[in-house]
């Protein structure tokens, strides 16, 4: 069977795409269950940090008692967003990007383009606080964050 060059060409296109998929993509793809912290810790402190497939998050108790969790990269450039728990909210520090920790992450003000993806799941076992999967997929954000560090290295931030 011969192979026209306009499916040649194709075939090399989708390969090419295929090879260059970040191994964090396609690690992030399947769920993990990954352990947060514990109820005790989130009533204490309000939010818990942890590392969910090797990408920074954040876990959140609400004011009405639920429990979400993020990851920490903005949406917009990938710099790492703060919690305002007065607002429930989300805040990038760089462009000012908002989202709604109590809206599944919506945008809520800003340049970002999409909400922030949120790691669904959080079950509270025993006390324990468990993520076994996320909403969106946690592609290139180790990239960018490596990149915006070097940027604000180079300037003496």
């Amino acid at each position: 069977m011969a192979i026209s060059r306009r499916n040649g060409i194709a075939v090399m296109v989708a390969a090419a795409a295929v090879a260059r998929v970040p191994s964090e993509a396609v690690a992030s793809a399947e769920p993990r269950r990954t352990k947060i912290g514990t109820v005790a810790q989130l009533r204490e402190h309000g939010t818990v940090s942890f590392n969910y497939v090797s990408s920074p998050a954040l876990a959140i108790l609400l004011s009405d008692g639920r429990i979400v969790a993020f990851s920490v990269s903005c949406t917009h450039l990938g710099c790492p967003v703060d919690y305002e728990r007065a607002g429930e909210e989300l805040v990038c520090p760089c462009h000012q990007s908002r989202f709604a920790a109590n809206l599944r992450g919506r945008v809520v003000g800003g340049p970002a383009p999409r909400p922030r993806p949120q790691i669904v799941g959080v079950v509270a076992a025993n006390g324990d606080v468990f993520a076994p999967g996320v909403d969106a997929p946690l592609f290139g954000q180790n990239a960018t964050r490596s990149a915006i560090r070097a940027v604000y290295e180079a300037e003496g931030r």
